[in-house]
């Protein structure tokens, strides 16, 4: 009795089929997915609390943070804040690896600068937290640091 050659045919192919996914499973598993931020799940948990401070640093008369590129620092003027720290976080939508967190220590006039030329050039977002008076208060700021 012979086999038909429609029979290997059809071998070859659940055959294929099974060595490529298997072949995307072992690539899969060898991927490095990051989170966008090390602190997600807390973050998510906290969305109400970060949504009002967000709320309070926008009824502010100016910018708690402003970003100069000619001198390549964020210049924070914290106006409820006399002789303050503030936290910095910086954010790399790109490589969760490279986020830093700054505390910032405000002179008597709320203001504070923050040298950004040791970070790596691209996209970051700069999230500058704080509390004044029993209320806290939380300002985003988009970075894009490109060569000078």
């Amino acid at each position: 009795m012979t086999f038909p050659s429609w029979g290997w045919r059809i071998a070859l192919v659940y055959t294929t089929f099974a060595v490529a996914t298997l072949a995307f499973v072992a690539f899969a598993m060898t991927q490095n997915v990051d989170l966008v931020r090390q602190d997600y799940y807390e973050q998510s948990l906290r969305h109400d609390q970060t949504m009002a401070a967000r709320q309070r640093a926008q009824t502010l008369d100016h910018q708690p943070a402003r970003y100069d590129a000619n001198r390549n620092v964020i210049s924070i003027s914290i106006p409820t804040a006399r002789e303050h720290q503030a936290e910095l976080r910086l954010y790399r939508p790109s490589s969760s690896t490279l986020d830093t967190t700054i505390i910032v220590s405000t002179d008597v006039d709320g203001k504070a600068q923050v040298d950004c030329s040791q970070l790596t050039l691209g996209v970051w977002t700069a999230t500058l937290r704080w509390t004044s008076n029993g209320h806290d208060y939380e300002y985003e700021l988009p970075l894009q640091l490109v060569a000078q």
